[in-house]
Formats: structure tokens, sequence, C-alpha cells
């Protein structure tokens, strides 16, 4: 009679499992086998910088109504390139329109070595999109990441920064040289602070090397390797204010 019950109790589960809706298994693995569409295609929107082993960077211009212009102008990123950016960047924003204030702009591209290429993007800034940034695509990871920040110009109220950044190539990859100046003024003060300093960066380590940069000896060196003869470093104490202001 024990034996009579298992069996009618196992035919109950048997016919209980077999109801069961069958797991589909073949849609998930369906969608974690989607190709991620490469990064790569973000290349053509980059103009391809003339080969060089020192150039200086200058500035990213604007015109006598503050719109952008020169040779950093660059060409919009829309949504669908964006979303290529490395999301430090972008904070998970892809605008749709362009405008003055938000969004990327490809500006020139140049190879670091045999697996990064360097990406001259500009990018939102203090208060428009005024800087230009190191970015760089990856052959083997077919992505794009972000590395530091190469021009970045601003004024505001008596505090400005302005950078002078000069790329040379060596053997094996790229260097940028960074000369970059802050003015800035004390509550209350007559005059205007000013400080200097200087950062080496191996692009294609993607990190600034600080080590040196308070260091005296740092400016003539950044002048010698350079070879900018007419390179003047700021007063490391005061500016006089009404030079500033003019």
């Amino acid at each position: 009679m024990k034996y009579l019950f298992l069996l009618a109790v196992m035919a109950v589960a048997c016919n209980t499992t077999s109801q069961q809706p069958a797991k589909d298994i073949t849609k998930t693995d369906s969608t974690a086998l989607l190709p991620r569409p490469s990064a790569k295609g973000i290349l053509a929107m980059y103009e391809e910088l003339p080969g060089f082993d020192t150039l200086n960077l200058g500035t990213v211009e604007r015109d006598t109504l503050g719109q952008m212009t020169g040779k950093y102008k660059g060409r919009w990123l829309d949504s669908a390139y964006s979303r290529m950016l490395p999301v430090v960047l972008t904070n998970g924003i892809y605008p749709n329109e362009e405008n003055d204030f938000t969004g990327f702009y490809a500006c020139y591209k140049f190879p670091i070595n045999e697996r990064l290429t360097g990406l001259l993007t500009r990018t939102p800034g203090e208060y428009d999109i005024s800087v230009l940034s190191l970015l760089y695509y990856d052959h083997d990871a077919d992505s794009v990441g972000y590395a530091f920040d190469l021009l970045h110009d601003w004024g505001d109220a008596g505090d400005a920064v302005s950078y002078n950044t000069w790329l040379i190539r060596n053997q094996q990859s790229v260097d940028a040289w960074m000369a970059v100046n802050s003015i800035w003024e004390e509550a209350g003060d007559s005059v205007y602070n000013s400080n200097t300093i200087y950062f080496k960066a191996d692009l294609a380590a993607r990190t600034l090397d600080t080590a040196y940069k308070n260091k005296p000896e740092w400016a003539e060196t950044f002048k010698y390797l350079i070879g900018e003869k007419t390179y003047e470093v700021p007063d490391s104490t005061y500016v006089n204010k009404h030079t500033i202001s003019e």
C-alpha cells in the first residue's frame, strides 16, 4: 500500500512539473550575444592632425560674439556618437540638439602609439564648451577613454587660468608639456596673485606627472624642451592689477 501511495505522489509531482512553462533561454541568450556597436566609427568625425615632432596647441578661440571659432571649432558629436564617450565626461547626458553650453566636438586625431589614437575633443568648461580634452581610442578594447585636459583658458571677476601646452613626439609615444598659469584676487588685496605650475605627461600613460610641478627649475626645463625662446614665466608672486584689467 505504501508503495502504491508513493507512486501516486510521484505521478502527481511529475504532472505538475510538466505543466510549468518552459524558461525562454533563447531570448536571454540572444540578448546577451547582441554585438556592441563599435566605437571605431567615431574616428571618422575627427580630422587627421598632420605629422609633427613639436606642436604648440595654441588656444580655443572665440569671435566677438563669444562663439567658438578657429581650428578647435570641431564637429558636433550627436547623441549616437556621444554615447561612445566615457560617462565621466557625459554624466549620462546625450544632447539631441547642438547648443553652446553642453555637448562635445570632434577636432583632431593623431597616433599616440600602435594601440592608441589621440582624439583632441572640445568639451564643456567653466561656462561654455571651451576645454580641449585629450580623449583616446583604444584599438584593442574598441573603446573611447578620457585622459586629461590640454587647454582651458577662462577669466571671471579677477580670476583667470591660462594653459600653454606643447606636444612633443618621442621614440615610442607623445609627451605633453603644460604650463598652467593661475591668477586670483584675495579679498581686500590691491594686487592679483599669480602662480604657474608645470606638468609633464606621456600620452600613452594617460596620466599627468606632477612630481616637479612646484620646482623652480621645472620652468627652465619647460622652456628648454619646447624651444620657445619668447615664452616668459609669469611672476610667481604678484601681478599688477592694472595690467591684468587691460
